[in-house]
């Protein structure tokens, strides 16, 4: 399937989550969407430039001595283009990602995998850190600035988590990236012996 054709099957088939999609029209589709947002980031950039961010650095050692510093960055980003792109692709691309699962003989709840292991370490995250409070007068508007920050209460669990959502998102790269099942199976013909 070429390029044009992918993404023309993809937004055909926006809310069509039964059937299968080939390896070729689900990867086509992430490359658009990939050539998409960085053109949205470059137009978004000339247009209305960098967004400022003020960033706080806090590190506390091992004798509970708290040090802080401060710095300002400028972002380059999609901005309002890239969330408007994102909510129009968001349907096609969670329809082909379920499409190209079942192409591998997979149903949608693997999709649930990657998601649950990410929602369980912010979940964790946000139960067990704690909130240490900041000095908020070295910004030039401290009033737009928080008054503090949570911190990971638990490290080793933190870094447990972080590593266990990784690997569920690497498996779940694996599963797009495998071949297609070359006959039938419970979601439909193979996808090269019909046409779209």
């Amino acid at each position: 399937m070429s390029f044009t054709d992918a993404i023309k099957t993809c937004f055909r088939k926006y809310v069509t989550f039964s059937g299968r999609a080939t390896r070729a029209e689900f990867w086509n589709f992430v490359l658009f969407m990939l050539i998409a947002s960085i053109a949205l980031t470059i137009v978004n950039s000339i247009i209305f430039g960098p967004t400022i961010l003020q960033n706080v650095s806090v590190t506390i050692n091992s004798a509970g001595e708290q040090t802080q510093s401060n710095s300002i960055t400028k972002q380059y980003n999609a901005g309002w283009l890239g969330t408007f792109f994102s909510i129009a692709v968001f349907l096609p691309a969670l329809s082909v990602t379920i499409r190209r699962l079942q192409d591998t003989g997979r149903n949608f709840r693997h999709l649930l995998i990657p998601i649950g292991c990410a929602c369980l370490s912010a979940t964790i995250f946000f139960a067990t850190s704690k909130s240490i409070p900041i000095d908020t007068s070295m910004f030039p508007d401290p009033s737009t600035m928080p008054t503090s920050l949570r911190m990971p209460g638990n490290i080793p669990v933190m870094i447990g988590l972080a590593l266990l959502t990784f690997a569920s998102y690497v498996f779940f790269l694996i599963w797009l990236c495998n071949s297609s099942e070359p006959t039938t199976n419970e979601f439909g013909p193979y996808p090269r012996e019909v046409s779209s």
